[in-house]
């Protein structure tokens, strides 16, 4: 230290075997440092280690990696007695904690969760699909591909299963990546019953647009656009259908930019607003949820924000610049033409916004987005008739120059797209109106069904009703109609969590094992149910293959010979007891093998137990013993002889006549 005194660095792990040490948190668990000697190839400086030392040692990297392990086991018991027993022991300790069995782990859980996933899918059968790219933090595009079932309590389910990276954005592209991605995963796409993406021309084109393309594979994957992106879309045409509708939003963002770009107007603004009031709000390009929340703040705010505007303005301590912004701001608030707009679109932005997050569920089907639109039209055509509610005063060129285009734009395009849900809504209309209509009318309705899907459904459809067993084929038909998604929500849902998996300090991460974080993530509540025993059980399983001519044996041992004899039966008490623990034997590819265990202490088994190894010659004779207890560095203990008898007697010390695994 500088002032002279000595501090442990107790992150330093020295190699006996190659005269070198390494920082060992960092190895484990900080993947961004691959190209730091300390943490790669080890460090033997040792001239310039104290430098070196100081220098990473008050990295931020390292720091983050200390306090990893050990902020985890201040609250896990098992794992904090688990680093007392097992860090840092050198050569030879299994010791489960480096950053390639982590790895193994995450691998493990993300093949049993998509195994899972696959499952449920086979099991419902029929399936729909979603796509969405964005590029991530090293401007990689990646797709994101999710499916949506039905359950086997009847519930919609919307599942991740990937990003796969470079696709491309042309529709062949993308066709080729979907496909490849369901030959993977074994889906065969003639179950698929459904398509939502957004509307772009590469997506949703009629003629050559990826899901015009997945159409020509399977006729009956029928294409819904996105209910939500199409929402928003309604929102931009009517806000750029007239210059009066364009200038108010460019207004709000100018206010919010005028507010937020020193902090001396942001406190005077401040100390003008009520508790708990509203505060400006930026705009989205894309969130229009944004602007139902700017525009109910300038609402409610409205005077508060005058107020501020006109000390700014007035105060002549002010930069000339400024008061003069703040008079062009204070001028156009004054106008009745925005003091209209406030109003009209809070109201108009607060029922978008309210359809919006209704349409962005999972659990809605068809007939309610049709619905939900139906009633929005319904609202905004009755608002038509309305204006005098907004603004008795409002002047007649106003009224029809910019209340009257804005109104009828947004009946315009509501209109235009629910005509996209309603086409597959009518095909099932039948199940909605089975009490309305006439046994006439559901056989006509029931006979175009079974038409459109006569692979799925048999001729006798239109004569049931009732469900699963005894009427099979109205819950294909539910299944169809359910599995099908009316938004690519929960695609786009996906892309935080990828921003926050893959971010500036974890930017160089492989595909796999940034899609296993991410399946994790996103189906946390399926992680929840698994069971970890059969997971630790598939791990074991894993561990006991032939890795580099050598074969790790952990029940089923062959008997070895000694040299020497077990005096008094010495060591017998403990393994009868069950002291021994943690027995294998590792087989080298030259015939020999190490065979090595745990013994716990008579004395105290809440300490460390005392690890023994055993040399085993091709014989099957053991040439050389030893054990960590102070005996056993100079003669045979007791602890040695445990283990021996517990080699030659594991059959009828485990209750196994399992072959040698």
């Amino acid at each position: 230290m500088l002032n002279g005194e000595l501090a442990l660095r107790s992150w330093l792990v020295y190699s006996k075997s190659k005269g070198i040490v390494f920082c060992g948190p960092c190895r484990l668990f900080e993947k961004s440092l691959n190209k730091i000697q300390l943490v790669t190839e080890g460090y033997n400086d040792w001239k310039n280690a104290n430098q070196r030392f100081n220098w990473h040692e008050n990295s931020q990297e390292h720091k983050n990696s200390i306090i990893t392990l050990k902020l985890r086991a201040q609250f896990d018991s098992f794992l904090a007695d688990h680093i007392a027993r097992f860090s840092n022991k050198g050569n030879g300790t299994t010791s489960y904690l480096s950053h390639g069995i982590c790895d193994e782990f995450i691998q493990l859980i993300t093949k049993k969760m998509k195994n899972t996933i696959i499952q449920e899918l086979m099991k419902s059968k029929y399936f729909s699909i979603s796509v969405d790219s964005t590029p991530d933090i090293s401007h990689v595009d990646q797709l994101s591909f999710m499916v949506r079932y039905v359950q086997h309590n009847g519930e919609p389910i919307e599942r991740f299963l990937c990003f796969t990276p470079n696709t491309g954005h042309k529709a062949e592209q993308l066709v080729d990546a979907i496909l490849n991605i369901l030959k993977v995963h074994n889906i065969d796409i003639a179950n698929c019953r459904g398509q939502a993406y957004d509307n772009a021309s590469n997506l949703s084109g009629i003629y050559t647009g990826l899901q015009a393309r997945i159409k020509v594979l399977n006729p009956l994957a029928y294409f819904v656009p996105c209910a939500a992106h199409s929402l928003n879309l309604v929102g931009t045409s009517a806000a750029e259908c007239c210059s009066d509708a364009s200038s108010f939003f460019g207004l709000i963002q100018q206010l919010y930019n005028f507010f937020t770009a020193s902090t001396h107007k942001w406190n005077i603004l401040h100390d003008n607003m009520k508790q708990n009031s509203y505060t400006l709000k930026s705009l989205s390009i894309t969130r229009w949820s944004t602007r139902a929340d700017a525009c109910r703040a300038l609402n409610a705010s409205w005077s508060e924000i005058i107020n501020s505007l006109s000390l700014i303005k007035n105060n002549e301590n002010e930069k000339c610049i400024t008061r003069n912004e703040a008079k062009g701001l204070f001028k156009s608030l004054q106008s009745l033409e925005t003091a209209f707009l406030t109003v009209f679109w809070t109201y108009v932005l607060e029922q978008f916004n309210i359809t919006n997050k209704t349409l962005q569920g999972t659990a809605i089907d068809i007939g309610t987005a049709s619905k939900l639109y139906t009633s929005l039209i319904n609202l905004i055509r009755e608002t038509r008739d309305r204006f005098d509610y907004f603004e008795e005063q409002a002047k007649t060129m106003f009224k029809i120059f910019t209340f009257y285009v804005v109104i009828d734009r947004i009946a315009g395009e509501l209109e235009k797209r629910r005509q996209a849900y309603d086409f597959y809504y009518t095909k099932f209309i039948v199940l909605h109106k089975l009490i309305s209509l006439s046994v006439s009318e559901i056989i006509e309705f029931a006979n175009k069904l079974q038409e459109c899907y006569k692979d799925d459904i048999e001729k006798a459809f239109s004569t049931e009703y009732s469900l699963t067993d005894v009427y099979p084929n109205i819950d294909i038909a539910l299944r169809i109609y359910v599995c099908t998604p009316i938004s690519n929500c929960t695609t786009k849902r996906s892309f935080s969590c990828l921003k926050r998996i893959k971010n500036y300090l974890r930017s160089t991460m492989g595909s796999e094992k940034r899609n296993s974080l991410a399946i994790l993530n996103i189906e946390a509540d399926l992680l929840s149910t698994l069971n970890c025993d059969d997971l630790i059980d598939a791990f074991a399983e894993e561990k006991m293959c032939v890795k580099m001519g050598d074969i790790l044996i952990t029940y089923g041992f062959q008997t070895i010979y000694l040299k020497f004899d077990l005096p008094n039966n010495k060591g017998q008490h403990l393994f009868e007891s069950g002291h021994v623990k943690n027995v294998q034997e590792l087989k080298l590819a030259n015939g020999f093998s190490i065979i090595s265990g745990h013994v716990i202490r008579q004395t105290s088994v809440t300490l460390t137990p005392w690890k023994v190894t055993l040399e085993i010659d091709n014989l099957r004779t053991v040439n050389h013993t030893d054990c960590e207890c102070p005996a056993g560095a100079g003669g045979i203990c007791k602890h040695i002889c445990a283990v021996c008898q517990y080699i030659n007697n594991e059959e009828s010390s485990s209750k196994t006549d399992l072959p040698q695994q």
